[in-house]
């Protein structure tokens, strides 16, 4: 038997694969989707950051540094969300698409990385073609199938075209969904291969197949032998699949060995714990009588949890792999990705499920190609046959239907795809919220959907983001929203004094960033439940002891000096949603709520109150000059911010005025004008030599 693949888990490869680079965009693919678990471990795996072990803590992390990522998007099957799946919470795009006649089923991972050394930055794109989908059993649990291919600049790969072309697997992606939505992280990257990259004239490299995309094409054979060109019947073929057709007839099978006339097919045999066969009888017995097809197993060692234990119980394989090797030629190929061996999985374009997976040569090893299954003897005896499970729930409700919200202005709306179905009505509920009712359903277009109580719905929809459809007779179904402009999401975790704002300004790096929002947590966390943060009771710290740098002027300036280069920061790398964050938003470090929460103080110094509202209305001053093209575009969101601001400070000023005694509005009014007041810069004299 030939030497079986390392095993390593997913999330270290992919680490390893991006260590210190940036992650600019990324784009996620995926059938079974568990956004909580998406957002507590899967994104880890992209950053190079010290995560908390507690998840309030690290969800509090996660939201400040996907800040950095200008774009990122999951998409996913409406019936793909597990019924145990929790709630999504941090700021992405998440798409619900629907595949008529079949299932969305490719899973990949789309990442566009930035390299900034001392001499030159440069992109790169990392395509991660795996089995797993984006759950804990598809992470954690089973055992799957992966391959990385990396893209770099100004290369040349055949992948190009399997990735941007009309049929490629960034277009199909989008036709998928039809709400006329926006898909800027597939922009980016599609942008990135038309313009940064070329398409490879050759077949091979240094005598190597250049590795291919498949995602549909055409059938699974066709693609093999005329856009592969390899002659399978100089390979034996070696199937890995957890799922088969759920019939009598092994048609797949027979299609697929008719078609590529391998010397010898080996199918791996998917079992339970207690040695059933998960297929059919009459399946098992029309794949076992197709003449040089047989069954086989899985060196147990590979497949137990506990390699040193004899007990260990087995993980599910979940893992598509379809091998051709030869010993005589001393090649290899391997496809891996999302095809099961079905018919469904193996269609064209226009039918059948959306599958992708990646095809390459291996590198010849040292030892002799040889199975990695060991054939099943004409003398075994399956004791018992289930019904095997499958990737393709049919029986589910899917309503093409999506919703999504906007956190900026409030609006809920639905957008529901016509379909063979006659229905004309639904039900909308929500767990903490009264049912809403569409009567009658508007189809193809995005209609606003008004809650009996919107700013209850808000609230709801802050700590849940799943909603309930009844519609028909079908059962009910859940589906996530598609929450826009999540920069004005109030934060759930953390919340922060105007001081300890300012003090997280300036902080220099993300780590410094880190770990102070851990401290503030973890007291938090560590606080019996209903209680004041401070026990009344207990002794009051000193003036003294709650003064900080931060508490005076020289704080506050050096703090909106900081935020002020990260503003520029952020124009220089082309995020505007970062600015939006620190400026407009409503999580816990934006200007928007440095200027609530000082103003709503009650026992703020009146002077760094006036000063540090004067600041704030400074850095708004100076938006056009940094970007007049992003203070263009957000001008309303401008203007609402200075109108706050400009209340506040007519609040302050009110304040300030009768404790300065006698002219205290003469002086104001000459101090605002000496504060905003351009100072030019003095040029330095040149020194004499």
């Amino acid at each position: 038997m030939s030497d079986l693949p390392p095993q390593s888990p997913l999330s270290d490869q992919l680490r390893d694969r991006i260590g210190a680079r940036r992650v600019r965009v990324a784009v996620f693919l995926t059938y079974e989707f568990d956004p909580a678990f998406f957002e507590t471990e899967i994104l880890q795996t992209l950053f190079d950051h010290d995560w908390s072990r507690n998840r309030n803590v690290a969800l509090a992390q996660a939201e400040d540094v996907l800040r950095q990522v200008d774009h990122l998007a999951v998409y996913y099957d409406q019936r793909g969300i597990p019924p145990a799946a929790s709630s999504a919470s941090l700021d992405y795009r998440r798409f619900g698409v629907d595949r008529p006649g079949g299932v969305f089923h490719p899973k990949n991972v789309l990442l566009l990385l930035d390299q900034d050394d001392e001499t030159q930055k440069s992109l790169s794109l990392l395509v991660l073609t795996t089995s797993a989908n984006l759950t804990r059993s598809g992470w954690w649990e089973n055992l799957e199938a992966a391959h990385i291919i990396e893209i770099p600049e100004n290369s040349k790969s055949l992948l190009r075209d399997d990735l941007l072309g009309d049929n490629g697997l960034l277009s199909r992606v989008i036709k998928h969904d039809k709400t006329s939505a926006e898909h800027q992280a597939i922009e980016e990257i599609r942008k990135f291969l038309r313009y940064r990259t070329e398409t490879a004239s050759q077949r091979s490299h240094n005598g190597v197949l250049r590795p291919r995309l498949y995602v549909g094409q055409k059938s699974l054979p066709r693609f093999v032998t005329e856009d592969l060109q390899i002659d399978p019947q100089d390979f034996n073929l070696e199937i890995i699949s957890p799922y088969f057709d759920n019939t009598d007839e092994a048609k797949a099978v027979v299609s697929l060995v008719d078609e590529l006339n391998p010397r010898a097919t080996r199918i791996f045999l998917p079992t339970t714990e207690v040695g059933a066969a998960l297929c059919r009888k009459p399946y098992y017995e029309a794949v076992a009588s197709i003449p040089r097809v047989s069954w086989g197993l899985l060196p147990r060692n590979f497949t137990s949890y506990a390699k040193s234990r004899d007990d260990s119980p087995s993980r599910f394989v979940h893992a598509k792999v379809y091998r051709f090797f030869s010993p005589k030629l001393n090649q290899e190929y391997l496809l891996v990705g999302s095809v099961n061996l079905t018919l469904a999985a193996h269609s064209t374009a226009n039918t059948g499920n959306f599958e992708s997976a990646v095809f390459f040569q291996s590198a010849p090893g040292r030892t002799r190609l040889d199975w990695w299954l060991s054939q099943l003897e004409d003398s075994f005896q399956i004791g018992a046959f289930e019904e095997p499970g499958s990737d393709e729930p049919s029986t589910l409700a899917c309503h093409n239907v999506s919703f999504r919200y906007d956190w900026q202005t409030d609006a809920l709306s639905y957008y529901w795809v016509r379909g063979s179905g006659d229905i004309k009505q639904a039900q909308i509920r929500h767990r903490s919220t009264s049912p809403m009712f569409i009567s009658p359903i508007e189809f193809d277009s995005w209609v606003e959907l008004i809650p009996d109580d919107p700013k209850r719905f808000r609230e709801a929809l802050r700590s849940c983001s799943f909603l309930e459809v009844l519609a028909g007779a079908l059962p009910s179904q859940r589906v996530l929203v598609r929450e826009e402009r999540m920069e004005y999401k109030p934060s759930l975790s953390v919340t922060l004094t105007p001081e300890e704002i300012l003090e997280y300004w300036s902080l220099f790096s993300p780590e410094q960033k880190s770990a102070f929002l851990s401290r503030k947590l973890e007291a938090l966390v560590a606080q019996p439940p209903n209680t004041p943060e401070l026990d009344s009771n207990a002794p009051k710290p000193t003036e003294l002891e709650r003064r900080s740098i931060f508490d005076r002027f020289a704080g506050i300036f050096h703090a909106f000096s900081c935020l002020a280069n990260l503003v520029e920061d952020a124009f220089n790398a082309g995020n505007d949603r970062e600015v939006r964050c620190l400026l407009f938003g409503s999580k816990y470090d934006s200007l928007k709520t440095l200027i609530e929460r000082i103003t709503a103080a009650t026992d703020a110094d009146p002077v760094n109150r006036y000063i540090t509202l004067l600041c704030a209305l400074q850095v708004l001053k100076g938006l056009p000059e940094q970007n007049a093209e992003f203070a263009s575009k957000e001008a309303k969101a401008i203007k609402g911010l200075r109108d706050l601001l400009r209340e506040s400070l007519d609040s302050s000023r009110g304040e300030l005025v009768p404790l300065l005694n006698g002219r205290g509005a003469e002086f104001v009014d000459w101090f605002e004008r000496m504060f905003f007041l351009e100072i030019p810069v003095p040029e330095a004299e040149e020194q004499s030599a």
